[in-house]
């Protein structure tokens, strides 16, 4: 009875754990081998993927031996690309934004018309806008110039639905006088554009 109690006793101590040991070794194996099948079926997918890019391209040369280098052919497309992507006039843009009824508190500093992001296989870019505008006011009240200043954004926002309006309040150079205080802003309007 002793050796049998001894023996279970070293059976429940060393081999219980000891076979869980080797169980979670062989789960982690099992996980490897997973990930490395998953890593050689996406890299054979891409290997496909550019040997029909490169037979494509091979074949598209054969067809234009004239053209010397392909990609200014690249480049090409890209600029018509960019040329057929139609945007609006930044004139009628800054008309509806300068026939908000003003607040003479507030005070357009500079406007930056721009484009960014752009897209050539959906023919879209995003078209931006940033404005700096400044408050000014007569009272110290910081918190009746950040109501001015909401009050701006939102009528931005009435005047272009169909835009995206974001702002920020650059309050490290907020400038506090005797009698005015000074908060300048950034107004950012963007919307994608997609070409024809």
């Amino acid at each position: 009875m002793k050796s049998i109690t001894k023996l279970t006793n070293i059976n429940s101590v060393m081999f219980k754990p000891l076979s869980l040991v080797i169980i979670g070794i062989i789960v982690f194996l099992i996980y490897l081998k997973y990930n490395s099948i998953v890593v050689q079926q996406e890299t054979i997918e891409l290997n496909n993927k550019y040997y029909s890019f490169s037979e494509k391209y091979r074949t598209i040369k054969k067809r234009h031996p004239e053209v010397e280098n392909i990609t200014n052919l690249t480049d090409f497309y890209n600029l018509q690309t960019i040329l057929s992507i139609k945007s609006p006039n930044p004139f009628d843009f800054l008309e509806k934004l300068f026939s908000l009824s003003n607040n003479p508190s507030i005070k357009i500093v500079n406007i930056d018309w721009y484009t960014e992001d752009t897209d050539f296989t959906d023919k879209k870019i995003i078209l931006s806008t940033d404005i700096y505008i400044m408050y000014i006011g007569d009272k110290k009240n910081e918190h009746e110039a950040q109501q001015v200043l909401q009050d701006y954004v939102s009528s931005v926002r009435l005047l272009f639905p169909d835009y995206q309006v974001s702002y920020s309040i650059e309050y490290d150079h907020t400038t506090e006088l005797l009698t005015t205080l000074t908060i300048p802003a950034k107004l950012t309007i963007s919307k994608n554009i997609e070409g024809s």
